[in-house]
């Protein structure tokens, strides 16, 4: 009788019991626990780092694509849609938005600057289909008709493809919502029909500042400056000329319209020095660039 007793107890001690079991089932859900906390933290930070580099790319690549259309601005104005008149090589406004004061940048540490998009006689941007062929189109956005901040003839436009077209081409920059976006077309004058190719340049824009360095190392707020360039006038006495008796004869001075179309046409053409750019984005804050125009 005393063997089945000494096995039975053997077997009884042999097992867990319930509140090892549980005590077990802790430990294991708090390791767990810890755990996953700690992976989901690393995961959080993979995600927002690439999400940091993603919007250090956009941002670099789109303000690579600004710098190269402003630096390599070319003096050759353009025909309007009519072909009666002509339009500046480059039309540029203040720009718009109001930048936030800061102490560290060249802005000062004032009170904040509005700048608000001045119109000018250029193409605009369009977002309703019923404009589709007259001007810059854009899609999208709240608003039906966004006047160009800034309107450029740029050369450089490379052609891998062959086609037939020139190496100019006339860039126009929109700030439609929050997207910055950059516009061109096939013909570097404007023609009817012919469709605007639009891209995003930048999204989460919150302002943007343009100005502009004339011959006279003086900053304008947009371009052509009010009152066109003004160059100082030199009076000279009438050239003599040869007549057929051997008498001098004074010659006849250029007329006044000769001499206000050459100066219109002269303005037209007419560069900026430079170019300084402010971008201020809601998640990145201001991103400066003072580009020098070649030539």
């Amino acid at each position: 009788m005393s063997r089945p007793t000494r096995s039975a107890s053997r077997v009884a001690g042999a097992g867990f019991t319930l509140i090892e079991m549980l005590v077990a089932l802790l430990i294991l859900g708090i390791m767990a626990a810890l755990g996953y906390g700690s992976y989901r933290a690393a995961r959080l930070s993979a995600d927002r780092t690439e999400a940091s580099l993603k919007r250090s790319r956009e941002i670099e690549f789109g303000m690579r694509v600004i710098v190269q259309d402003l630096a390599e601005t070319v003096p050759r104005p353009v025909r309007d849609i009519l072909g009666v008149s002509r339009m500046a090589a480059v039309q540029g406004t203040g720009g718009v938005g109001t930048l936030s004061a800061t102490t560290d940048s060249g802005l000062g540490a004032n009170s904040s600057m509005s700048f608000a998009t001045q119109s000018f006689n250029s193409q605009s941007f369009k977002s309703d289909s019923s404009t589709s062929g007259t001007g810059w189109e854009l899609g999208g956005g709240s608003n039906s008709n966004i006047a160009p901040i800034i309107v450029l003839t740029r050369m450089g436009w490379s052609n891998t493809a062959g086609e037939q077209r020139g190496g100019l081409q006339r860039v126009s920059y929109g700030l439609v919502d929050d997207v910055l976006k950059r516009s061109y077309q096939m013909n570097l004058d404007t023609v009817q029909g012919n469709k605007p190719v639009v891209q995003d340049l930048f999204t989460g824009v919150k302002a943007i500042q343009l100005r502009y360095l004339d011959n006279n190392q003086t900053w304008q707020n947009q371009w052509p400056p009010p009152g066109g360039l003004q160059s100082s006038a030199v009076t000279q006495s009438p050239a003599l000329g040869q007549s057929t008796n051997g008498v001098p004869t004074p010659i006849a001075p250029q007329s006044s319209t000769a001499i206000q179309s050459e100066s219109i046409s002269d303005n037209l053409s007419m560069r900026p020095v430079a170019v300084e750019l402010i971008i201020e984005f809601k998640d990145w804050g201001k991103v400066r660039r003072l580009v020098e125009v070649a030539g």
